[in-house]
């Protein structure tokens, strides 16, 4: 079950760049509907499907939880004195 929620949210998460970078491409092949606009898409397109392939391999070695969760560590609350 584990492995089946990952591999889920690591496609529903890979897919987000792409579905923006097709977004953006069709809005500006739209105002350049000549050879540039093609570019302009398939270079959005090829950006967005190597970021989603990156986001894809870091949730399933990290994990969801472990990728979408900032881990901040104060070294000066480590060893608090006590306040009394």
């Amino acid at each position: 079950m584990k492995k089946a929620f990952r591999i889920a949210a690591s496609i529903f998460h890979s897919l987000c760049p792409i579905v923006l970078a097709v977004i953006f491409g069709f809005l500006i092949y739209n105002e350049l509907p000549n050879f540039w606009g093609i570019t302009i898409f398939g270079l959005l397109f090829a950006i967005a499907a190597a970021i989603g392939i990156t986001i894809f391999k870091k949730i399933m070695e990290k994990g969801f939880v472990d990728y979408s969760a900032v881990a901040h560590a104060s070294p000066d609350l480590d060893n608090l004195k006590s306040l009394e």
